[in-house]
């Protein structure tokens, strides 16, 4: 078995490039294992389709703002940084980093009036260690200068000002995730206070892995898994 098994054409015109006017409204097709006939309802219908017994597992992971664009202190171009985990000293943060030069350890960034960054060390996959310098705390500046990151496959020119609501799930709490847990963002409010009461709230799921997403296989063997893929950029 190959993971080209599994390739298949998916038009672009197919893929939404927002969410729908009103969360829960999406398609949902359903599947009945004990004959195999398909039905196409809508998330809002979920409730009708849980039975005794079943269990609703949620991720609680909290998309952050891990987008942040700056500029190089000493020539003034353009650099973008990818936040993907925390390292040991709570300044430094392991990220990716965008730029038309070739980032290395030393370089400096300005990032609004009042965040500064420092590359410190390079790590493998393209991945460095990049210090954060702020008068506020640096989650707080995060919030204020960071951008939601949206999934490759949403083309657009410019963020939008729903983005940070619309790309995080109404039950988020733990802050750290850099992609959201996407069947979870049609879920809402309403739809949990009219879950059957066999089948409440549901458990909340492991953490999210450091990098933000699972690791891909490689092209051929599906069983080689890459060793720390960075999310695309």
């Amino acid at each position: 078995m190959l993971t080209s098994d599994f390739d298949f054409a998916l038009p672009p015109e197919l893929i939404a490039q927002h969410p729908p006017a009103v969360r829960g409204t999406s398609r949902m097709m359903v599947l009945r294992r004990a004959d195999g006939a398909v039905s196409h309802r809508r998330v809002g219908d979920l409730p009708e389709h849980l039975d005794a017994g079943d269990l609703l597992v949620l991720n609680d992971t909290r998309v952050i703002p891990a987008r942040l664009k700056g500029a190089w202190q000493d020539t003034g171009g353009a650099v973008e940084f990818l936040l993907l985990e925390k390292t040991a000293d709570p300044a430094v943060w392991r990220a990716l980093c965008g730029s038309g030069r070739k980032p290395r350890p030393g370089l400096r960034a300005r990032i609004g009036d009042d965040l500064a960054a420092e590359i410190v060390a390079a790590g493998e996959s393209g991945m460095f260690d990049v210090r954060f310098e702020s008068e506020m705390e640096l989650s707080l500046a995060f919030e204020k200068h960071g951008e939601t990151p949206l999934p490759p496959y949403i083309k657009r020119p410019a963020p939008e000002a729903d983005d940070a609501a619309r790309y995080q799930t109404v039950y988020a709490r733990e802050p750290g995730a850099l992609a959201a847990p996407t069947a979870g963002l049609h879920f809402t409010e309403e739809l949990f206070l009219r879950l059957p009461a066999r089948c409440p709230g549901g458990a909340p799921s492991p953490p999210p892995p450091p990098a933000g997403r699972p690791p891909r296989p490689r092209r051929g063997a599906p069983s080689a898994p890459r060793a720390r893929p960075p999310p695309a950029f």
